[in-house]
């Protein structure tokens, strides 16, 4: 993939990146981390742009591990949903092949039924 250069300021200092894909997504995530690092420096004058680096990428990791936290307990969860779905196919296919020995039973047996009632009758004619 070809690379593109962006040009983005954190704090007052300009970068020049190269990166691949677009460059409007990291002039908006410079957007985004400046304002917080900003925001951090306009609180408190005890506060250097390393310090809010730090704290910002802090905060950042904390989200980042958060989210994977949540995303592998949603995996978990669908791992868990896709198992009970696999089970309660098989518990359907059963019950599938199950009512067509029923009914293939049955209907064996009302054959047998039929036949014998014509025997009863045909039994019943002999005796008169």
């Amino acid at each position: 993939m070809a690379m593109n250069r962006v040009k983005i300021e954190i704090c007052g200092t300009p970068y020049l990146l190269a990166v691949e894909g677009e460059p409007e997504y990291y002039e908006e995530l410079a957007k985004d981390l400046n304002a917080k690092m900003q925001g951090l420096l306009d609180s408190s004058d005890r506060i250097t742009v390393t310090g809010a680096a730090v704290l910002t990428a802090l905060d950042y990791l904390d989200e980042l591990r958060r989210s994977n936290d949540g995303a592998d307990n949603l995996r978990s969860q669908l791992k868990g949903y896709l198992e009970d779905a696999l089970s309660a196919k098989a518990t359907a296919e059963n019950a599938a092949r199950e009512l067509r020995e029923l009914t293939a039973q049955l209907e064996r047996s009302r054959m047998e039924c039929d036949r014998l009632r014509r025997e009863v009758g045909y039994m019943r004619g002999q005796d008169m």
